[in-house]
């Protein structure tokens, strides 16, 4: 027999004695509404670890992703925006990670990060209910991530991140965690998850997303999808998407009528600026990226690509039908004819002890065309999964 099945048998599904980490409550409970947060039981202020939006005042503008089109978040000018940590530029830091007990996020507001980082790391001990949106919808991190970074300044390994939890029917083995490259608070904190040892499943983040189209979804493995290709007249070449990262989705290229006035680029690889657009007369978009890309004679592309949520609860996960757990692309710069292209989709990990009732959205998708059928990037990757606790 397996020694999962001899320890589910014994010792329940987490193994003997042990169980998943959950955090530590830090934050309490927290409501997230239109007016203002409600927070008991914690011995960390909300209002300590947020940049936008605060407990007596309620939520505020996004104050990232904004292009001259619409921004693709949910709830712009309803958000609160979560203080991203060991900031490097404006198109990186270190993952997030909010210790709640039980979270609950009301309609019409969103619960994002301040500025593109390496992802988002939810942990509840009690229960998660989410009306509104939890999201990293444009804020995937510009990082190299075979390159030191983050506050542990370190590469991620090249197995991608990794994080392995008691499951009923898990196999895997790991003896721990590896968000190597992620942060100081991250790596911190999966590092408080037992090992497993035939009684668990192995979650992962391939480092380096899809080069084309879209990434991998709906398994234990998963991978961002990659920025598409601006439109180009005939006889001439778009600017081409780019692959990114486990941190984020890759960047849309640029349309090109003909490379006369302006110059037409690709979008740059791990999730960096967005293509240009190449043309002379006509009015022609960039793609989308860490920054959107320039226009010729029209506006510039959105910011922001698809970024990185791992929602880890002990309890129930209620999704309200509006509600959203998304890391979605943006939309590449709508020129018309010469449109430019989306950033791909991002990741999203919907873990959970008790049960899953979703009557919203798990999203990790691309931005969208720019105009119908043209300048769509990759859609990354999701997955749900009951764990033990």
């Amino acid at each position: 027999m397996p020694l999962g099945s001899v320890k589910v048998g014994l010792f329940g599904a987490a193994g003997a004695g042990e169980g998943n980490y959950f955090g530590d409550g830090s934050l309490g409970d927290c409501q997230f509404g239109s007016s203002g947060i409600t927070q008991t039981g914690d011995t960390t202020t909300i209002d300590s670890v947020l940049t936008t939006g605060t407990e007596s005042g309620g939520p505020s503008d996004c104050t990232y992703g904004s292009g001259t089109q619409t921004n693709q978040i949910q709830n712009p000018t309803a958000c609160y925006e979560t203080t991203v940590l060991n900031k490097s530029g404006s198109y990186d830091g270190d993952m997030w990670v909010g210790n709640f007990t039980n979270l609950t996020i009301d309609a019409d507001v969103t619960l994002t990060t301040d500025q593109p980082c390496r992802g988002m790391l939810i942990y509840c001990s009690g229960n998660a209910t989410i009306n509104g949106a939890l999201s990293m919808t444009g804020r995937g991190a510009l990082a190299d991530p075979t390159a030191s970074g983050g506050g542990d300044s370190s590469a991620v390994s090249s197995t991608g991140l990794r994080m392995a939890l008691f499951t009923a029917s898990g196999t895997d083995t790991l003896a721990a965690a590896d968000f190597a490259g992620s942060g100081t608070a991250s790596v911190a904190a999966v590092a408080n998850q037992p090992a497993v040892s035939g009684d668990g499943t192995i979650l992962k983040v391939e480092r380096k997303g899809a080069t084309s189209g879209n990434g991998t979804t709906g398994g234990t493995t998963l991978q961002s999808g990659a920025g598409g290709n601006g439109r180009a007249a005939d006889g001439q070449s778009p600017g081409y998407g780019s692959y990114g990262s486990c941190f984020a989705g890759g960047s849309g290229g640029g349309a090109n009528e003909g490379n006369i006035t302006c110059t037409v680029t690709n979008g740059t690889i791990w999730a960096g600026a967005g293509g240009n657009g190449g043309g002379n007369s006509s009015a022609v978009g960039g793609g989308s990226g860490n920054p959107g890309g320039s226009g010729c004679n029209s506006g510039d592309a959105n910011d922001g690509n698809g970024g990185l949520i791992w929602l880890i609860v002990k309890g129930n996960i209620t999704i309200g039908s509006g509600g959203f757990v998304d890391c979605k692309g943006q939309k590449g710069w709508n020129a018309g004819w010469y449109s430019g292209s989306a950033s791909g989709g991002g990741n999203v990990f919907v873990l959970y002890g008790g049960t899953l009732t979703n009557n919203g959205t798990i999203q990790a998708i691309e931005g969208g065309a720019g105009a119908p059928g043209y300048g769509t990037g990759g859609n990354g990757g999701k997955h749900t999964l009951q764990i033990s606790t």
